[in-house]
């Protein structure tokens, strides 16, 4: 008997009762882990360098590995600022690694019964003619190579595959102890299944498991498809090192620099910052213009070692809109500190990464309408530089400070307060060529949100009945404008007649079919970056 009295469907004509699926029409905001994620491009000693991929603050040394001395190299300042930003409060990093177009990540191809060596790395896959049982590539193109073992499974159709980190002992072996990366095993024949009916075939294992992180192929000639009891597997396993990935002894490109830049502004990861402390004008430029294109915000790193005056010839070498200029944040750091991570000691590092840190640990403070305080920019006395051992490298003197302000550079400094002293970045102007409010670096967090939050609910209008878009934009403006305005990102403007916002809502004249206008006039709170103090003394009489 049927378990209920009601049909979710009746067909044409039919006598009952149907109960259709209740329907949610709350629709809220989700919250967005961009908020608190940055993208960088750099030269790390691991990862994949096909397309950018993202790495969460505690698996740093897995995917990115250990940094390297900007002593020895200064293009490893990118990983230590990567580092200092997921120390300082970023929760991820989406990480677009570059390579030189030369390199080459080889398959691991473990050979077949006669053949001489268990395995070797070819950089394809042979034809199915030739003796081999299985290929396998990891995406990782771990520089300083991998651990790897192959063995028979549970039956000698299937192969058991181990790849580990590399560790040594005291003697500077090999040994089997490294961290496992990757542990699959499956059957070299495609209509293999367990006992669960699902399939067991190593190909599909593998990639159940780690998704396109690993690529396995397998022989399809019958011969090749049942490990024989020779050699190879005598002891059921063999093991070794494998340095699948080769640079080859070239360094990347200009086009590489440009193409690694662009690949952020085509992954569907989301982030909000763009992280930059290269000094490679073409990889600046590209990322400028990523960060207007997509909406991004994007803090640049001016050498510290640069004078106030060269710091600003340098920053003017870029080009680039009036008005879109306001994504970028320009930081000058004249200052010497501890590597964060250890391994350069007291050097001149940029503080970039410490700055969206701190702006993405921010970001995760939201109140009760789910806004973080965006009004509140990341600089002055509540957001010190962490770290030991600072030390100035140059003190600029007020007109220097003058000259870095109309150039909207944002200097590092120790300030006194009344309350403590420290290093701070000591001002917070955009990039914006203009000297509105846009030129102010909170306005420009505001302004970014608005765009982001907007664009997106729009793109969930198209293709409704325009009275119903209509509609909904009207009830997601005002509610998101009566968010913002408690939240203190707005205040009321003699431009809007006292208002703090207006909106205007309307099919456009030319179209007024299937094209909706939607025009948002925001009243942004400023910040206070000047304040003039007077005093008037008198006598008893």
């Amino acid at each position: 008997m049927a378990q209920t009295v009601f049909k979710r469907e009746l067909i044409g004509q039919q006598s009952g009762v149907q109960v259709n699926l209740p329907i949610d029409r709350v629709e809220r905001m989700l919250p967005d882990t961009g908020m608190q994620t940055f993208a960088t491009v750099g030269r790390f000693a691991r990862g994949r360098i096909d397309k950018p991929f993202l790495v969460s603050a505690n698996q740093f040394y897995r995917y990115l590995g250990f940094p390297s001395s900007v002593r020895s190299n200064s293009l490893n300042s990118t990983a230590i600022q990567v580092f200092d930003a997921l120390q300082n409060g970023a929760a991820a990093v989406v990480a677009s690694r570059v390579a030189p177009a030369t390199a080459t990540n080889k398959f691991w191809l473990v050979n077949a019964w006669g053949v001489g060596n268990p395995s070797n790395l070819v950089t394809s896959v042979p034809s199915s003619a030739q003796e081999w049982y299985v290929a396998i590539r990891i995406a990782d193109c771990i520089t300083d190579g991998v651990y790897a073992t192959v063995g028979v499974g549970e039956t000698d159709e299937e192969v058991a595959i181990k790849i580990q980190e590399r560790s040594l002992n005291s003697k500077g072996e090999d040994t089997a102890g490294g961290e496992i990366l990757y542990e699959f095993s499956g059957s070299l024949k495609s209509n293999a299944k367990d006992e669960m009916g699902n399939s067991k075939y190593i190909v599909d294992v593998a990639h159940r498991l780690y998704g396109d992180w690993v690529e396995v192929v397998t022989n399809t000639t019958p011969i090749n498809q049942r490990v024989q009891n020779d050699a190879l597997f005598k002891t059921n396993s063999v093991s070794g090192v494998l340095m699948l990935y080769s640079e080859n002894g070239q360094q990347p490109a200009t086009t590489d620099y440009i193409r690694a830049a662009e690949a952020l502004g085509k992954t569907r990861i989301p982030y909000r910052y763009i992280l930059s402390e290269s000094n490679n004008i073409a990889l600046v430029n590209a990322l400028l213009n990523v960060s207007q294109k997509y909406n991004r915000i994007m803090a640049q790193e001016i050498s510290g070692s640069l004078s106030p005056d060269a710091a600003i010839r340098w920053k003017d070498t870029f080009q680039y809109d009036a008005q879109g200029g306001m994504y970028g944040l320009w930081i000058w750091s004249p200052i010497k500190r501890q590597d964060p991570t250890g391994i350069s000691g007291v050097y001149q590092f940029p503080t970039v990464g410490q700055k969206i840190g701190k702006a993405c640990k921010r970001n995760a403070q939201v109140n009760a309408f789910g806004l973080p305080p965006l009004n509140q920019p990341i600089a002055g006395k509540d957001f010190y530089l962490t770290g030991t051992r600072f030390e100035s490298t140059y003190e600029p003197d007020d007109v220097e400070l003058a000259a870095l302000a109309k150039a909207h550079i944002n200097p590092v400094q120790y300030v006194e307060y009344h309350d403590g002293s420290g290093f701070v970045w000591d001002d917070s102007l955009s990039g914006s060529k203009k000297n509105g409010i846009s030129r102010l670096e909170s306005v420009v967090e505001i302004s970014q949100w608005v765009q982001e939050t907007f664009g997106k609910f729009a793109r969930s209008l198209l293709q409704t009945p325009m009275t119903e878009a209509l509609r909904k934009m009207e009830r997601f403006t005002i509610d998101q404008c009566q968010a913002m305005e408690a939240s203190e990102w707005l205040t009321p403007s003699q431009s809007l007649d006292g208002r703090s916002y207006s909106y205007v809502i309307t099919p456009s004249s030319r179209s007024p079919e299937d094209e909706m206008l939607v025009t948002l006039n925001l009243s942004i709170d400023g910040v206070v970056r000047r304040i003039i103090i007077s005093q008037n003394m008198y006598s008893r009489t």
